[in-house]
């Protein structure tokens, strides 16, 4: 973050509007709450939205109640959002955790974006402080106004949120502490703030249902000992009966890691213990993201999902190898051949329609493929970002204990095709059901998956195409259209002379995505580009509409995504999947 185009910025003042993720916990509240009181010290005009109601134990916060919420202020939330000259979004890293239709209302707003975050990979804002080493973002707010030289500005207001958000982050200061954290709180208490009568204001306030809630609950505690897992589930029916209030459950799975040497307490969901030559490792499963390949994924790991190399009943993984291994990038197997040509005799579609998860961390399980629609049984784990990967491979897990035995794989050894010289196998893998999952069927669960992703995309492909030929409005008219579907507009016409196949073009353009966000240009780096005509090596529809400039003309083209990059999109994850895209373009001179 450039410290002092930020606070040019600040220094006159401004409407700023200050958001927290969907469903904001104390770190996201104490954070955005305590940036809003600095904020308007400075002398700005600052509105706080939240998505929606965040829980009853923090509502004594300083501040709190002119929060203005926008599932159910939302014409007052727009309007405040669409008049801000500066937006803060704080701990979270992208958009989507708004929640539609939030996220699509502040991502076509064209002022300043700041982001504050501790989570892995963030998306692109105009101003990003992100450190994933920070255990929670209200540490982070006290440095950015560290950074901003306004310390002097804090108080007791301040200091109460951003102690609240700290502590609620940190498990009471048990996770992730760093020495500065306790530094930062040191400060803080300096404000005369009072650290017990935080703690009792956010957990001695439960209401007796809450309490009568979580007896439920603990009563539903399964432990399985061998996975070193405690298993907890809530009655929906119980949650109606006790009128259930946001933030109720919060902090209940909690209660299954207060057994001794349990690593993953679990509320629900599927999870599998992949036990290796190297050690175990315990993996979570995306359902909601990814159903088809997870019910695939776990029906060949049972048995339960026919293939033509093992009969029905076997586990299909158990004693395969890693048999790619690539340092600071994956780890692959699945591939009963072990040679990375093999499957179970059958693929099935890429997931990328409504899955929300990335290649954004180490650890993350995503399916290996040749191309395209093309998943089987091989599999791969990242040891590191991937974001390349994006709209190319589905991902449909990640693992959540036994990274040390990740790094251990990662370092074995390798040869020719980055082959393990010592083979590395996977001895078995342990299915865990919990919650709604208790009962997963994943034969039947991947043919009912299978039948109703071909209507899922389709709905979703009609939805973005609404939501396109929305967001374009006025910018198409007067266009013309070709065959194919380009649509163009000169905006400048010379009557020069055209270029022809194989001809080398000299190109200025920008790329903007339909919200007015600009992805690229050469305009901004001073120097077009140049490539020959014709040859395939850009997009068809930059082939087909630089075609139609003469040398010198300027014009406005629409590239629908089959004229774009399609369905797995670019620039590992730049250009989202189904993007329609708009380029103003320059034929600078050809030759």
């Amino acid at each position: 973050m450039e410290k002092s185009s930020l606070q040019g910025l600040l220094k006159t003042p401004k409407k700023i509007c200050i958001f927290p993720h969907r469903n904001p916990d104390g770190d996201a509240m104490g954070s955005t709450l305590g940036l809003m009181l600095y904020l308007k010290k400075l002398g700005h005009s600052v509105e706080l939205i939240s998505p929606n109601e965040f829980p009853k134990f923090l509502k004594w916060l300083p501040s709190s109640a002119s929060v203005v919420y926008f599932n159910r202020e939302t014409s007052k939330a727009k309007k405040l959002i669409q008049q801000a000259e500066l937006l803060f979004c704080l701990d979270f890293n992208t958009l989507s955790r708004l929640g539609d239709p939030m996220a699509e209302v502040v991502s076509k707003t064209t002022c300043t974006k700041v982001l504050i975050d501790h989570h892995q990979q963030p998306d692109a804002f105009d101003y990003v402080y992100s450190n994933t080493s920070m255990p929670a973002t209200c540490q982070m707010v006290y440095h950015f106004i560290e950074e901003m030289d306004g310390l002097e500005l804090l108080d007791f207001q301040i200091a109460t949120c951003l102690y609240t958000g700290i502590m609620t982050d940190t498990g009471g200061f048990r996770y992730s502490i760093l020495p500065s954290t306790h530094q930062v709180v040191s400060e803080l208490l300096k404000h005369n703030i009072d650290p017990g009568k935080i703690s009792s204001l956010v957990l001695d306030s439960q209401s007796p249902n809450r309490l009568k809630l979580l007896s439920g609950v603990l009563n539903t505690m399964e432990v399985l000992p061998e996975y070193r897992t405690s298993i907890l589930q809530v009655d929906k029916n119980q949650m109606l009966a006790l009128g259930h209030q946001k933030g109720d459950t919060e902090g209940f799975v909690n209660y299954g890691l207060n057994i001794e040497g349990q690593v993953l307490s679990a509320l629900e969901g599927l999870y599998a213990k992949m036990e290796t030559s190297k050690g175990e490792m315990l993996i979570e499963f995306f359902p909601e993201d990814a159903p088809l390949t997870v019910a695939n994924f776990i029906g060949l790991a049972e048995g339960s999902k026919e293939n033509n190399e093992k009969p029905n009943g076997e586990p299909f993984y158990n004693g395969l190898i890693f048999h790619r291994i690539i340092k600071n990038f994956m780890i692959q197997g699945g591939d009963p051949k072990g040679a990375g040509y093999g499957g179970p005799g059958y693929s099935f579609p890429d997931e990328f329609a409504g899955n929300t998860k990335k290649h954004d961390t180490k650890g993350i399980l995503s399916m290996a493929n040749s191309g395209p629609n093309t998943n089987g049984s091989q599999f791969f784990i990242t040891t590191v970002p991937t974001p390349h990967l994006d709209g190319r491979h589905t991902v449909f897990g990640r693992v959540i204990e036994g990274l040390d035995v990740l790094e251990a794989i990662e370092n074995v050894p390798t040869g020719a095709n980055d082959k393990p010289k010592d083979d590395v196998k996977i001895i078995s893998i342990e299915i865990i059901r919990a919650g709604k999952y208790k009962n997963y069927d994943a034969s039947k669960t991947f043919k009912e998956e299978l039948a109703n992703l071909e209507s899922k995309k389709k709905a979703l492909l009609a939805k973005q195409e609404e939501e396109t030929k929305k967001a374009l409005g006025s910018i198409t008219n007067g266009m013309k259209t070709t065959a194919s579907g380009l649509m163009y507009k000169f905006t400048s016409e010379n009557g020069g002379a055209k270029p022809g196949k194989g001809n080398l073009v000299k190109v200025h353009y920008t790329g903007k995505f339909v919200n007015g966000q600009v992805f690229d240009s050469s305009v901004s780096r001073g120097e077009p580009i140049e490539f020959p005509l014709g040859n395939g090596m850009v997009i068809p529809g930059w082939e087909e509409g630089i075609g139609l400039l003469g040398k010198g003309d300027k014009a406005v083209l629409v590239i629908p995504p089959s004229l774009a990059y399609g369905e797995q999109g670019a620039g590992g994850g730049i250009i989202p999947p189904n993007a329609t895209l708009i380029f103003e373009v320059e034929l600078v001179d050809f030759k």
